[in-house]
């Protein structure tokens, strides 16, 4: 099999799209494991790509949970409120896997353009939030405050929209589910993987668009505060320094709880 994708998920809404989404936008053998204590919709119910696990982990547990089932060659992650473009997964792999970890880019929530002030100060950011989106600039750690660390290597890789090969991510011990926010945890991930030596190529490829919540509104609103309160002093304790953290326990997700004290009845 040619690629897993990787969904932990609470919004049987929004599945039937994302997986008609994949189901277009790649032509290889893929399969989708779905992490959730929630059934599947009808619609998907036949489908022989699918391996749901139950599972009321963290977000970052539930992740874990699926990787070591996955088959793929290649890993890459959807949210569940995310879709692919037509073709754009094809076009991924049409133009070669050159590097050891492939960053893809993406789009998050409506287009809107910059504040005037914004604009003078960071041009290199554009003139609207998919511009910036568009720059490789916007991925790398070191763009944004929040993995800005000196543990963390210079220009290390956002791994939001990644593919990186099984092998190798089950080889370094994966997502450390300490973290229960996928974004804290890909960053953690990614220092790992530039400390082992990794090299990564950024796509100039727009192949998935997802929603946006305003700060803790809704249901991103336990992701949002375990992100900022817990998950985010925690990966600055690790690398507020240099570090030499490169390989940790693969089944480190059995060692958190089984069910996730922010995830509520939604988990």
């Amino acid at each position: 099999m040619k690629l897993t994708v990787l969904c932990p998920a609470i919004r049987t809404e929004r599945w039937v799209g994302m997986y008609n989404s994949i189901d277009k936008a790649f032509s290889g053998t893929w399969e989708l494991i779905i992490i959730s204590s929630k059934q599947l919709p009808d619609e998907l119910k036949d489908k022989p790509n699918i391996n749901l696990v139950y599972s009321r982990r963290s977000p970052m547990g539930k992740q874990q949970e699926g990787l070591v089932q996955a088959k793929g060659e290649y890993i890459t992650v959807v949210s569940d409120d995310s879709v692919f473009f037509e073709g754009a997964l094809d076009k991924v792999f049409a133009d070669g896997i050159k590097e050891d970890i492939t960053v893809m880019k993406y789009l998050e929530g409506p287009e809107f353009e910059f504040p005037r002030i914004h604009q003078i100060e960071n041009p290199i950011q554009g003139r609207t939030n998919y511009d910036f989106m568009k720059s490789d600039y916007y991925y790398w750690t070191d763009t944004h405050d929040s993995s800005k660390m000196r543990g963390i290597p210079h220009h290390s890789p956002i791994l939001s929209v990644a593919l990186i090969k099984r092998d190798l991510l089950i080889g370094i011990g994966g997502w450390e589910c300490k973290f229960s926010s996928q974004a804290v945890g890909n960053n953690d991930l990614a220092a790992r993987l530039m400390i082992n030596g990794c090299k990564y190529e950024i796509k100039d490829i727009v192949v998935s668009k997802c929603g946006y919540m305003e700060e803790g509104s809704g249901d991103h609103g336990p992701i949002h505060y375990a992100q900022l309160e817990e998950d985010q002093p925690r990966l600055e304790a690790l690398y507020r320094n240099i570090t030499d953290r490169k390989v940790i326990d693969i089944d480190n997700w059995k060692k958190t709880p089984e069910v996730w004290a922010r995830g509520g009845d939604r988990n």
